[in-house]
């Protein structure tokens, strides 16, 4: 806050510089305090003491502490690791970057985030449509399994391969889908004997499979 004006009270004020250096001689060597024998002038002595404190005070305040009494200018300073405000005659202030429990400024990360989130497509109710139906508990668990799995690419298979004619994957699958017969002819003296009508590619064979104890014995009768 800027001082008031002062009062007009220089008219009375002492120019004279013989009258100037007789009163400061005076004052030097003390001649004031013989006004100490006197209760009032002594009581003017000590309010003009406190009243010089005080200015050596102001004086002291002002050279030491009060840096500047025109007006602050602010600027800014801004990277991709700080914000600063600078001040023309005090102390530089750094802006911290908010986070969930303070606020703060945003930094260029937070800025990306947000960028990229209000960008993002979004589904609404008018998009979607038709009936659904919730997922069982263990749908959704083989759902997140199947998700999880480890697939093969290219850099894990390696080698030559010759692709299945459509004819050898059929037999393939008819083979993989061939019915056996398996039955119990007889059981004397501890020996079985059991045939086996197996099929493969189209031809069939009867294996005929003795057991007797520890021994096996097997034929096989090709059907043409």
């Amino acid at each position: 806050m800027a001082l008031a004006d002062r009062k007009p009270v220089d008219r009375h004020k002492i120019t004279d510089e013989t009258k100037l250096t007789r009163i400061s001689q005076s004052f030097e060597s003390g001649k004031h305090l013989e006004l100490e024998a006197f209760e009032s002038e002594a009581a003017m002595l000590y309010q003009i003491q406190e009243l010089t404190d005080d200015v050596k005070e102001i004086h002291r305040y002002l050279r030491s502490e009060v840096t500047s009494n025109s007006t602050t200018n602010l600027s800014v300073t801004a990277n991709r690791t700080s914000l600063t405000v600078n001040s023309s005659d005090g102390n530089n202030a750094s802006l911290p970057a908010a986070n969930t429990n303070n606020w703060g400024v945003m930094t260029d990360e937070i800025f990306d985030a947000v960028a990229l989130n209000t960008a993002k497509v979004g589904y609404s109710s008018a998009t979607i449509s038709g009936s659904f139906t919730a997922l069982s508990s263990s749908v959704a668990s083989d759902i997140a399994t199947n998700t999880a799995k480890v697939g093969y690419s290219s850099a894990t298979i390696s080698g030559s391969f010759t692709a299945l004619s459509s004819s050898v994957a059929s037999d393939i699958a008819t083979n993989t889908a061939k019915v056996t017969y398996d039955k119990n002819l007889s059981n004397t003296n501890n020996m079985d004997v059991v045939m086996t009508v197996t099929e493969n590619r189209g031809t069939y064979a009867l294996v005929f499979t003795m057991t007797h104890g520890r021994v096996v014995k097997t034929a096989t009768v090709a059907l043409r």
